[in-house]
């Protein structure tokens, strides 16, 4: 019975590691947030930490959920109608780091939970 128990135990950690240690994903061109071809190793996963490279434009072509953005100089994230939820699958203050242009009529969403505060062109979520 207690080998049972160290297997689930196991198996439980496995399912939820990939939630625990979110990918820092960076784009390597211009285009939408759903296109592979637009992020160096592929499309973000929900509560990756998502950064868009000087000179780059990312379009939003869904609603997604992140855990950190940053926007570079130089850097587009195009919003357009659909909306951009920051949260964290764990532990941890996410933070939104604009030095870059963000637009568009979608949203950035947080939860009720979070401390907003601003910080020249951040937004610092505080639990």
């Amino acid at each position: 019975m207690k080998g049972k128990l160290i297997i689930l135990s196991m198996l439980t950690l496995l399912c939820f590691q990939s939630m625990m240690y979110a990918a820092v994903i960076t784009s390597t061109q211009s285009g939408n947030f759903s296109d592979p071809a637009t992020w160096v190793g592929g499309a973000p996963a929900q509560y990756d930490d998502i950064v868009i490279a000087t000179g780059h434009t990312v379009t939003l072509d869904a609603n997604v959920e992140v855990f950190n953005i940053t926007i570079q100089a130089e850097a587009t994230l195009d919003n357009g109608t659909f909306s951009i939820t920051i949260d964290k699958p764990t532990v941890g203050n996410p933070i939104y780091s604009n030095n870059g242009t963000h637009n568009g009529t979608g949203n950035i969403v947080t939860y009720d939970d979070y401390d907003q505060r601003f910080r020249n062109n951040q937004i610092l979520l505080y639990e």
